[in-house]
């Protein structure tokens, strides 16, 4: 299956860049063609297709001298493309004039001509004879060695607006930005005026790393069109894969999870699933009565519908609800990702698997292999009953300190969070110490103190020594004896929260231990502190966020073959059309439909021969999903095409998209 943009006449240049040699061909009728230079390199592995790679010390790309490409006073343009680096500094585009140094329009790395700030992205556009009064945008910072789409605009005047990804880095105005600009320099990779007159640094003058999908168009392009652009390039807007179902579940409902930067992959989300019915909301879904009444049925998949997902039953109640916590296998970072919820076989049981789900942890079934006996008081610590006591504790001194590291299996804490199940004896005090090293004395830990005024704190070091962090100290609100309670720590940066059954506690502020380091389980004072599990997961603040719930599909054999993902704050109209196809008539009944919860029937071949070659408008709701289904049968071997469109129309923005699609059907 293959998608293709169609291009349309506003575009004045588009240099796709997959020649493995020689020229760069321009897309457009306008003959902007790239001519490579010095040290690039054809062919490498780029974003859309093929891209180039400059060296940093000669390489570049000369796409010509066009008038295509001057633009008159108030006129606007738009340059979009893919840059990659980890360079600090460097030209990415660069259109000048060998006699009149008035005139740029420059997209840079970590530095402009103005002011520097190493491996941030940069745009600055001046008129023809300008002298100061530039407009200049500063971005983020993009040498990561990821790709960043980059997109410069200027308006019917004199402002200029910078993005990064899909989202709008500010605007800038300036007194000689409006005017004509005429140039006659203009490449890929360098700063040919810079590199004439010696100016800067070397580093400068030249990128050294990879751009792609290079564009110029002759209008401002809109937040709406850049953002669809982004996700249409990085394959996102459009996903393209397989998608089956869980064979012998009878039901399913989608989920989507929104992105928080830096989540990462094998993030834990939280999710509680009712027995009964309700409305589907943030992190609660209802199964309607459909699922064993113990849970064990539930399973969790990934946008695929079929790859399982680790997840943990933290606790339940059987008939009614179950708290489960689920580990995404795709990126939070920056993208929405959907999993499932499947439900409906009564002869399953359930795969719970803290171990599996969880950075680290222990629900102390077993032995204490995975930890360290730091410090003990008697036979203490030690399992007893399913959970581990860390008892000896004394109210006299020295208070039968216990502690229990995890440094054998895992020292690897630093910005994450740590729950566990606890209680206290009368006057006990459980504390959980994290970024710990027991050798060096280093580290923080909490404290849930059930002595009369105390309550939870937060302390530094946490084996010896010990004080209350400045304005963490004891909050009143003590635990009662004896009493199961949910504690959850979480830390990032010299930030720290102890929350309590969900509820936030305390919040301590300390930059002094910086390194990453175990965590450890202990008591002193009262009797014992009982833990009876433990897990270290992922942790990013803000959080990733629960999105929309589909809703419920009974599970079929219906064949999904095409994601379509709305990443932007618009409703769309999506359809399908067939403009070719080859040996259809072995068909006996082909339908491509379009699906989530309802149908749209879109392409129908029945005996050999077209029924319907063109659909209805869909509607899909801003940050909606749905699929594009095949149910097919066939009178005889081979292999059939069916060559569609995919039609998008996003409201609200005046944007359209066409993309091609091939159906193969074997």
């Amino acid at each position: 299956m293959t998608a293709q943009n169609v291009w349309e006449s506003n575009f004045k240049a588009v240099l796709h860049l997959p020649e493995t040699s020689g020229t760069h061909y321009d897309s457009t009728p306008n003959s902007n063609i790239g001519t490579p230079q010095g040290g690039v390199t054809q062919g490498d592995a780029g974003k859309v297709d093929g891209a180039d790679t400059f060296d940093g010390i000669s390489g570049y790309i000369n796409y010509g001298t066009s008038t295509s490409l001057n633009f008159g006073v108030n006129s606007p343009f738009t340059f979009e493309g893919w840059v990659k680096t980890t360079e600090s500094y460097g030209a990415i585009l660069s259109q000048r004039h060998d006699t009149d140094g008035g005139a740029v329009i420059d997209v840079m790395l970590g530095y402009d001509g103005a002011v520097r700030s190493a491996g941030s992205l940069m745009g600055l556009v001046r008129q023809s004879s300008g002298s100061s009064g530039y407009a200049r945008v500063t971005g983020p910072i993009v040498n990561d060695g990821n790709w960043h789409y980059f997109t410069l605009t200027r308006n019917s005047g004199n402002t200029i607006e910078l993005f990064v990804d899909g989202i709008s880095q500010g605007t800038a105005s300036g007194s000689e930005s409006g005017g004509t600009i005429t140039t006659n320099l203009r490449a890929l990779g360098s700063e040919r005026i810079w590199v004439q007159a010696g100016f800067g640094t070397a580093d400068d003058r030249y990128l050294n790393g990879a751009i792609d999908e290079v564009r110029t168009s002759n209008i401002q392009r809109s937040a709406a069109w850049i953002k669809a652009s982004y996700e249409s390039e990085r394959d996102y807007f459009v996903r393209w894969g397989n998608q089956g179902t869980l064979s012998g579940w009878g039901y399913r409902k989608s989920h989507v999870i929104n992105p928080s930067p830096g989540a990462g992959t094998n993030y834990q989300v939280r999710i509680t699933a009712y027995y009964g019915s309700g409305t589907d909301s943030e992190a609660n879904v209802y199964l309607n009565g459909k699922s064993r009444t113990d849970f064990g049925d539930v399973r969790f998949t990934d946008d695929d519908g079929t790859t399982l997902l680790d997840y943990w039953i933290e606790s339940k109640v059987d008939g009614d609800n179950a708290v489960f916590w689920v580990e995404v296998a795709d990126d939070l970072s920056t993208e929405d990702q959907t999993i499932y919820v499947y439900y409906g076989k009564s002869d399953a049981t359930t795969t719970s698997n803290g171990t599996n789900t969880f950075n680290f942890f222990d629900d102390f079934s077993g032995d204490l292999s995975k930890w360290s006996r730091e410090k003990t008081s008697g036979v203490y610590p030690q399992i007893e009953n399913g959970y581990m006591r860390a008892g000896g504790g004394t109210t006299s001194s020295p208070y039968g300190h216990t502690s229990l590291g995890s440094s054998p299996t895992y020292s690897a804490f630093l910005n994450n969070a740590v729950l566990y199940r606890a209680r206290m004896s009368l006057n006990g005090i459980g504390e959980v110490a994290f970024r710990g090293n027991f050798a060096a004395n280093t580290g923080y830990k909490d404290r849930h103190d059930q002595r009369s005024g105390q309550g939870q704190s937060f302390l530094k070091p946490p084996y010896s020594g010990w004080g209350f962090i400045t304005g963490a100290g004891a909050d009143g609100k003590v635990p009662s004896a004896d009493v199961w309670y949910t504690f959850e720590i979480t830390a990032v940066g010299d930030t720290f929260k102890l929350y309590r059954d969900g509820v936030l506690k305390r919040t301590a502020t300390d930059t002094q231990y910086s390194n990453a380091g175990e965590i450890a389980l202990q008591n002193h004072y009262g009797s014992y502190t009982d833990y009876d599990w433990v897990a270290v997961r992922k942790y990013v603040s803000p959080e990733p966020s629960h999105g929309s719930w589909g809703s419920e599909d009974g599970v079929s054999a219906t064949y999904y073959v095409l994601r379509i993902y709305n990443t932007v704050a618009d409703p769309w109209r999506i359809r399908l059309r067939t403009y070719s196809d080859s040996n259809v008539n072995r068909l006996g009944n082909c339908t491509i439909y379009l699906h989530n919860g309802g149908t749209s029937r879109q392409i129908y071949i029945n005996g050999g021969s077209y029924v319907q070659q063109v659909g209805d408008w869909y509607d899909l709701a801003a940050s909606g999903t749905d699929y594009i289904a095949v149910s097919v049968s066939a009178n005889s071997q081979g292999t059939s095409i069916i060559y569609a469109y995919l039609e998008v129309i996003i409201s609200n923005s005046g944007v359209s998209m066409l993309y091609k699609i091939t159906f193969n059907v074997t």
